[in-house]
């Protein structure tokens, strides 16, 4: 069970940068007997634009102002905003697909199962028979689906269907989605693979850089789309070799990585700490 259970109303909007927005935003929270308790922006100075997550408590701790998206309308239309409003407490539902290797799975199960994620998690797929012991000890229903036939994404989605997941963490899952299957969860999807593409490509990509001599491990994690790892980036992360390692030291170096790029990718959505701007992420 999630550890934090205040409830805290989070505003994120992304308009052009004009003056007023932030006091209309203080008023408005005002207006709701609101008392901030976290804001920062950023703004992209290119474009002029504008992004920004307000943290607020309402009147009522136990409870989040979020049916307010039509009181908050008219401000979001006189400053050309996107906004969106969400309650910290509102665990975002996640479908977890995976392959033959367990280390970025564990990490997310571990954290949801400490109270540190704030999710449910409904479902694991996987194209792995290995993973059910997993899903077993974490008490989550488990679908074996077989990439190597036919219409295997079909049925993927139809148990995506039954669950209703908000989002799916690709935990090392090592298939190609198709554009189709992308355009059902566009922007829903978040991905993790190792830092080494373009270079080291297949599937001994550790032992390549081993034998290279590469000097600092990374890994990457983004939101799919449906050019192959072209997506706009969330988090990332690097670790440095030592002399002495070997092709081993190096995989598992890599996969400590992997694990935490990829938590830290799934915590900060659940968080509501992203927003989408051309193909880039705006972290918070």
């Amino acid at each position: 069970m999630y550890k934090n259970k205040s409830a805290r109303s989070i505003l994120l909007i992304s308009c052009p940068n004009k003056y007023g927005i932030l006091h209309e935003i203080a008023d408005f929270i005002d207006s709701k007997k609101g008392k901030i308790v976290g804001l920062r922006h950023i703004v992209e100075k290119t474009d002029n634009q504008l992004f920004m997550r307000v943290k607020w408590a309402g009147a009522n701790e136990l409870a989040c102002d979020t049916d307010i998206e039509k009181e908050f309308q008219p401000i979001a239309d006189r400053y050309d905003m996107e906004f969106k409003v969400s309650c910290s407490t509102r665990a975002k539902r996640l479908a977890l697909f995976t392959s033959k290797t367990t280390h970025c799975l564990e990490k997310t199960l571990y954290n949801w199962k400490e109270g540190d994620l704030n999710v449910d998690i409904p479902v694991i797929i996987a194209n792995s028979e290995n993973i059910k012991e997993l899903a077993d000890f974490y008490k989550i229903p488990f679908y074996f689906i077989s990439t190597q036939k036919p219409g295997y994404e079909k049925k993927q989605l139809e148990v995506l269907k039954k669950y209703n997941p908000d989002f799916i963490g690709l935990a090392r899952y090592m298939k190609i989605l198709s554009p189709e299957f992308v355009s059902e969860y566009k922007n829903k999807i978040i991905n993790i693979h190792h830092s080494f593409l373009p270079c080291f490509i297949g599937a001994n990509p550790y032992e390549d850089a081993y034998n290279r001599g590469v000097k600092l491990i990374g890994a990457t994690s983004h939101f799919v789309i449906p050019e192959l790892d072209q997506g706009p980036i969330i988090e990332q992360d690097v670790t440095h070799t030592k002399e002495g390692y070997d092709a081993r030291k190096f995989e598992d170096q890599g996969k400590e990585t992997e694990a935490k790029v990829f938590y830290e990718a799934i915590k900060k959505y659940t968080d509501d700490k992203l927003i989408i701007y051309k193909n880039k992420v705006i972290v918070f």
